[in-house]
């Protein structure tokens, strides 16, 4: 992260992380804590919604597209190195539904592109508890070479790889210091 401009639109995302934990919070505290579940409901009557949970789909939807699309792309290659590390986990839980001229399982690094594409694209749709997600890329003239996957993804693992995104960056940021390390 270079510029001011990188940095706040950092900031964002790791503002965007802390309200799906603050709507957590309240959606957990909402049966224990006296109040809450009313001040909640007249907000959302006020705001002509649907009583229901604080924590959906769409939450995801909106923390997914702060942190993998808002980030500046050289955020994505600057800091591959702690990607790799901190979304390496959640490579397996991806779903590869079908696919064209790529790899059968991607790398950490190429998740996060995959993703990126697919919400920058449009190319985003929720079933049920998963999101279905598409990458494709038809840049080249002919077409035996373009390529696309299809895949899916448990919206709870969407949010984790998303908060894995920005951890990447704190570690970018503050580095641990590690007393091996002369």
């Amino acid at each position: 992260m270079r510029g001011s401009g990188e940095l706040d639109t950092f900031q964002d995302a790791r503002l965007a992380l802390y309200l799906v934990r603050l709507l957590s919070i309240l959606e957990q505290s909402r049966p224990t804590t006296p109040g809450l579940d009313e001040l909640i409901r007249e907000e959302q009557r006020r705001n002509t919604l649907s009583d229901g949970r604080l924590v959906s789909q769409v939450v995801f939807l909106q923390f997914a597209y702060m942190t993998l699309v808002r980030l500046n792309e050289r955020y994505f290659k600057d800091n591959a190195k702690c990607l790799d590390q901190r979304l390496g986990p959640y490579v397996p839980k991806v779903i590869i539904l079908e696919q064209h001229n790529r790899t059968s399982q991607p790398s950490a690094t190429e998740l996060a592109r995959w993703l990126r594409n697919a919400f920058s694209h449009d190319h985003v749709q929720w079933r049920e508890e998963k999101f279905w997600l598409r990458d494709e890329n038809k840049r080249p003239k002919d077409s035996d070479k373009w390529s696309w996957v299809e895949f899916e993804i448990d919206w709870p693992v969407l949010g984790q790889i998303c908060e894995a995104v920005v951890f990447a960056g704190n570690d970018l940021l503050y580095p641990r210091w590690d007393a091996a390390t002369p």
